[in-house]
C-alpha cells in the first residue's frame, strides 16, 4: 500500500490478493470490471485506490461468504467438543454403576475397546 499526500491511498493488487487470501487471477478478473473508472483503478500502475479495493474486498466477502460458513464450522465444532465431552461423562457414570461395557458400547455407538479408553481417561 502507498500512500502520498497528493494522491489517494493505492493498493497493489498483488497485496490486496494476499490481504484477502485470494488468487491473483481472482483480483485481476474484479479489477477488470473496475478498470475504467479512474476514481477507482489505475490502469497504468495496475494499482487500485481505496474506494476500488474495499468494492473488491466487498465483492471477494460477499462471493465466498466464507466469514459465516467459517463461523458455523466453528460453532459446529465447538457442540461436538461439548457433545463428546458430555457422552463421555456418560460413559464413565454408567461404567462406575456398573452397566456392562458392551451395553455401554452399544447405547454410546461405540466399541468395547473405546468404552475402556474413556473409562481409563484416554
Amino acid at each position: 500500500m502507498t500512500n502520498t499526500t497528493a494522491n489517494p491511498v493505492v493498493y497493489d493488487l498483488g497485496e490486496l490478493a494476499e490481504e484477502l487470501d485470494v488468487s491473483r487471477e481472482t483480483i485481476d478478473a474484479l479489477a477488470g470490471q473496475i478498470n475504467d473508472d479512474p476514481a477507482l483503478y489505475d490502469p497504468a500502475t495496475e494499482r487500485v485506490t481505496e474506494a476500488g479495493a474495499e468494492l473488491i474486498r466487498s465483492e471477494v466477502r460477499s462471493q465466498s461468504g466464507s466469514g459465516d460458513v467459517l463461523a458455523d464450522v466453528e460453532a459446529a465444532a465447538a457442540a461436538l467438543e461439548t457433545a463428546k465431552e458430555c457422552r463421555d461423562a456418560a460413559v464413565r457414570a454408567a461404567f462406575k454403576v456398573g452397566a456392562p461395557r458392551t451395553a455401554i458400547a452399544r447405547a454410546a455407538g461405540l466399541s468395547r475397546e473405546r468404552v475402556y479408553q474413556i473409562v481409563q481417561g484416554c
